[in-house]
């Protein structure tokens, strides 16, 4: 008699979590490190702007506020890096979009980088790896995230 119910291995079921991690580590690994110089270069104005109301008499160095879009983590929404088009759900599919696709962008046909479904691909393999390991429970869960935490770390310091 065949089992009407699906059921998936844990560890196949942890790789397709890495997957959808890996998707977003991609996006950490871009957006993290432009916040934060954007974060450093508006408190450096401010600094700035706060050491010339101090100054002496004489003229005062004029700074031009910071414009700031929004851009964290969540917003703006993906774009392809050359025509700026944006990614619908569809085409951002982890790693199945990049087969799908070829490799490259759906609109303008310029290369996507290797490198984001090679991080998506990593992630799968170390979520998998902790939860054959250590099994869905806190030792688990624990050395997944540290795994997945260090290689974000590693791909910002690589950039």
């Amino acid at each position: 008699m065949i089992d009407s119910t699906l059921s998936f291995p844990p560890v196949v079921l942890a790789a397709l979590l890495g997957l959808l991690i890996g998707s977003f580590i991609n996006v950490v690994v871009y957006r993290l490190p432009i916040m934060l110089e954007r974060e450093w270069l508006m408190h450096a104005r401010e600094l700035l702007d706060s050491a010339s109301d101090s100054a002496p008499t004489g003229e005062k160095p004029v700074f031009k506020p910071v414009f700031k879009p929004v851009f964290n983590l969540a917003r703006p929404g993906s774009a392809c890096p050359h025509c700026n088009h944006a990614i619908t759900w569809q085409h951002n599919i982890p790693i199945v979009s990049f087969i799908l696709l070829r490799g490259k962008c759906a609109t303008c046909q310029k290369p996507i980088a290797r490198r984001y479904p090679l991080v998506e691909a990593c992630s799968a393999v170390l979520t998998a790896y902790c939860v054959w390991r250590w099994g869905f429970s806190a030792n688990g869960l624990v050395w997944t995230a540290f795994s997945l935490l260090l290689m974000t770390a590693a791909l910002i310091d690589w950039d």
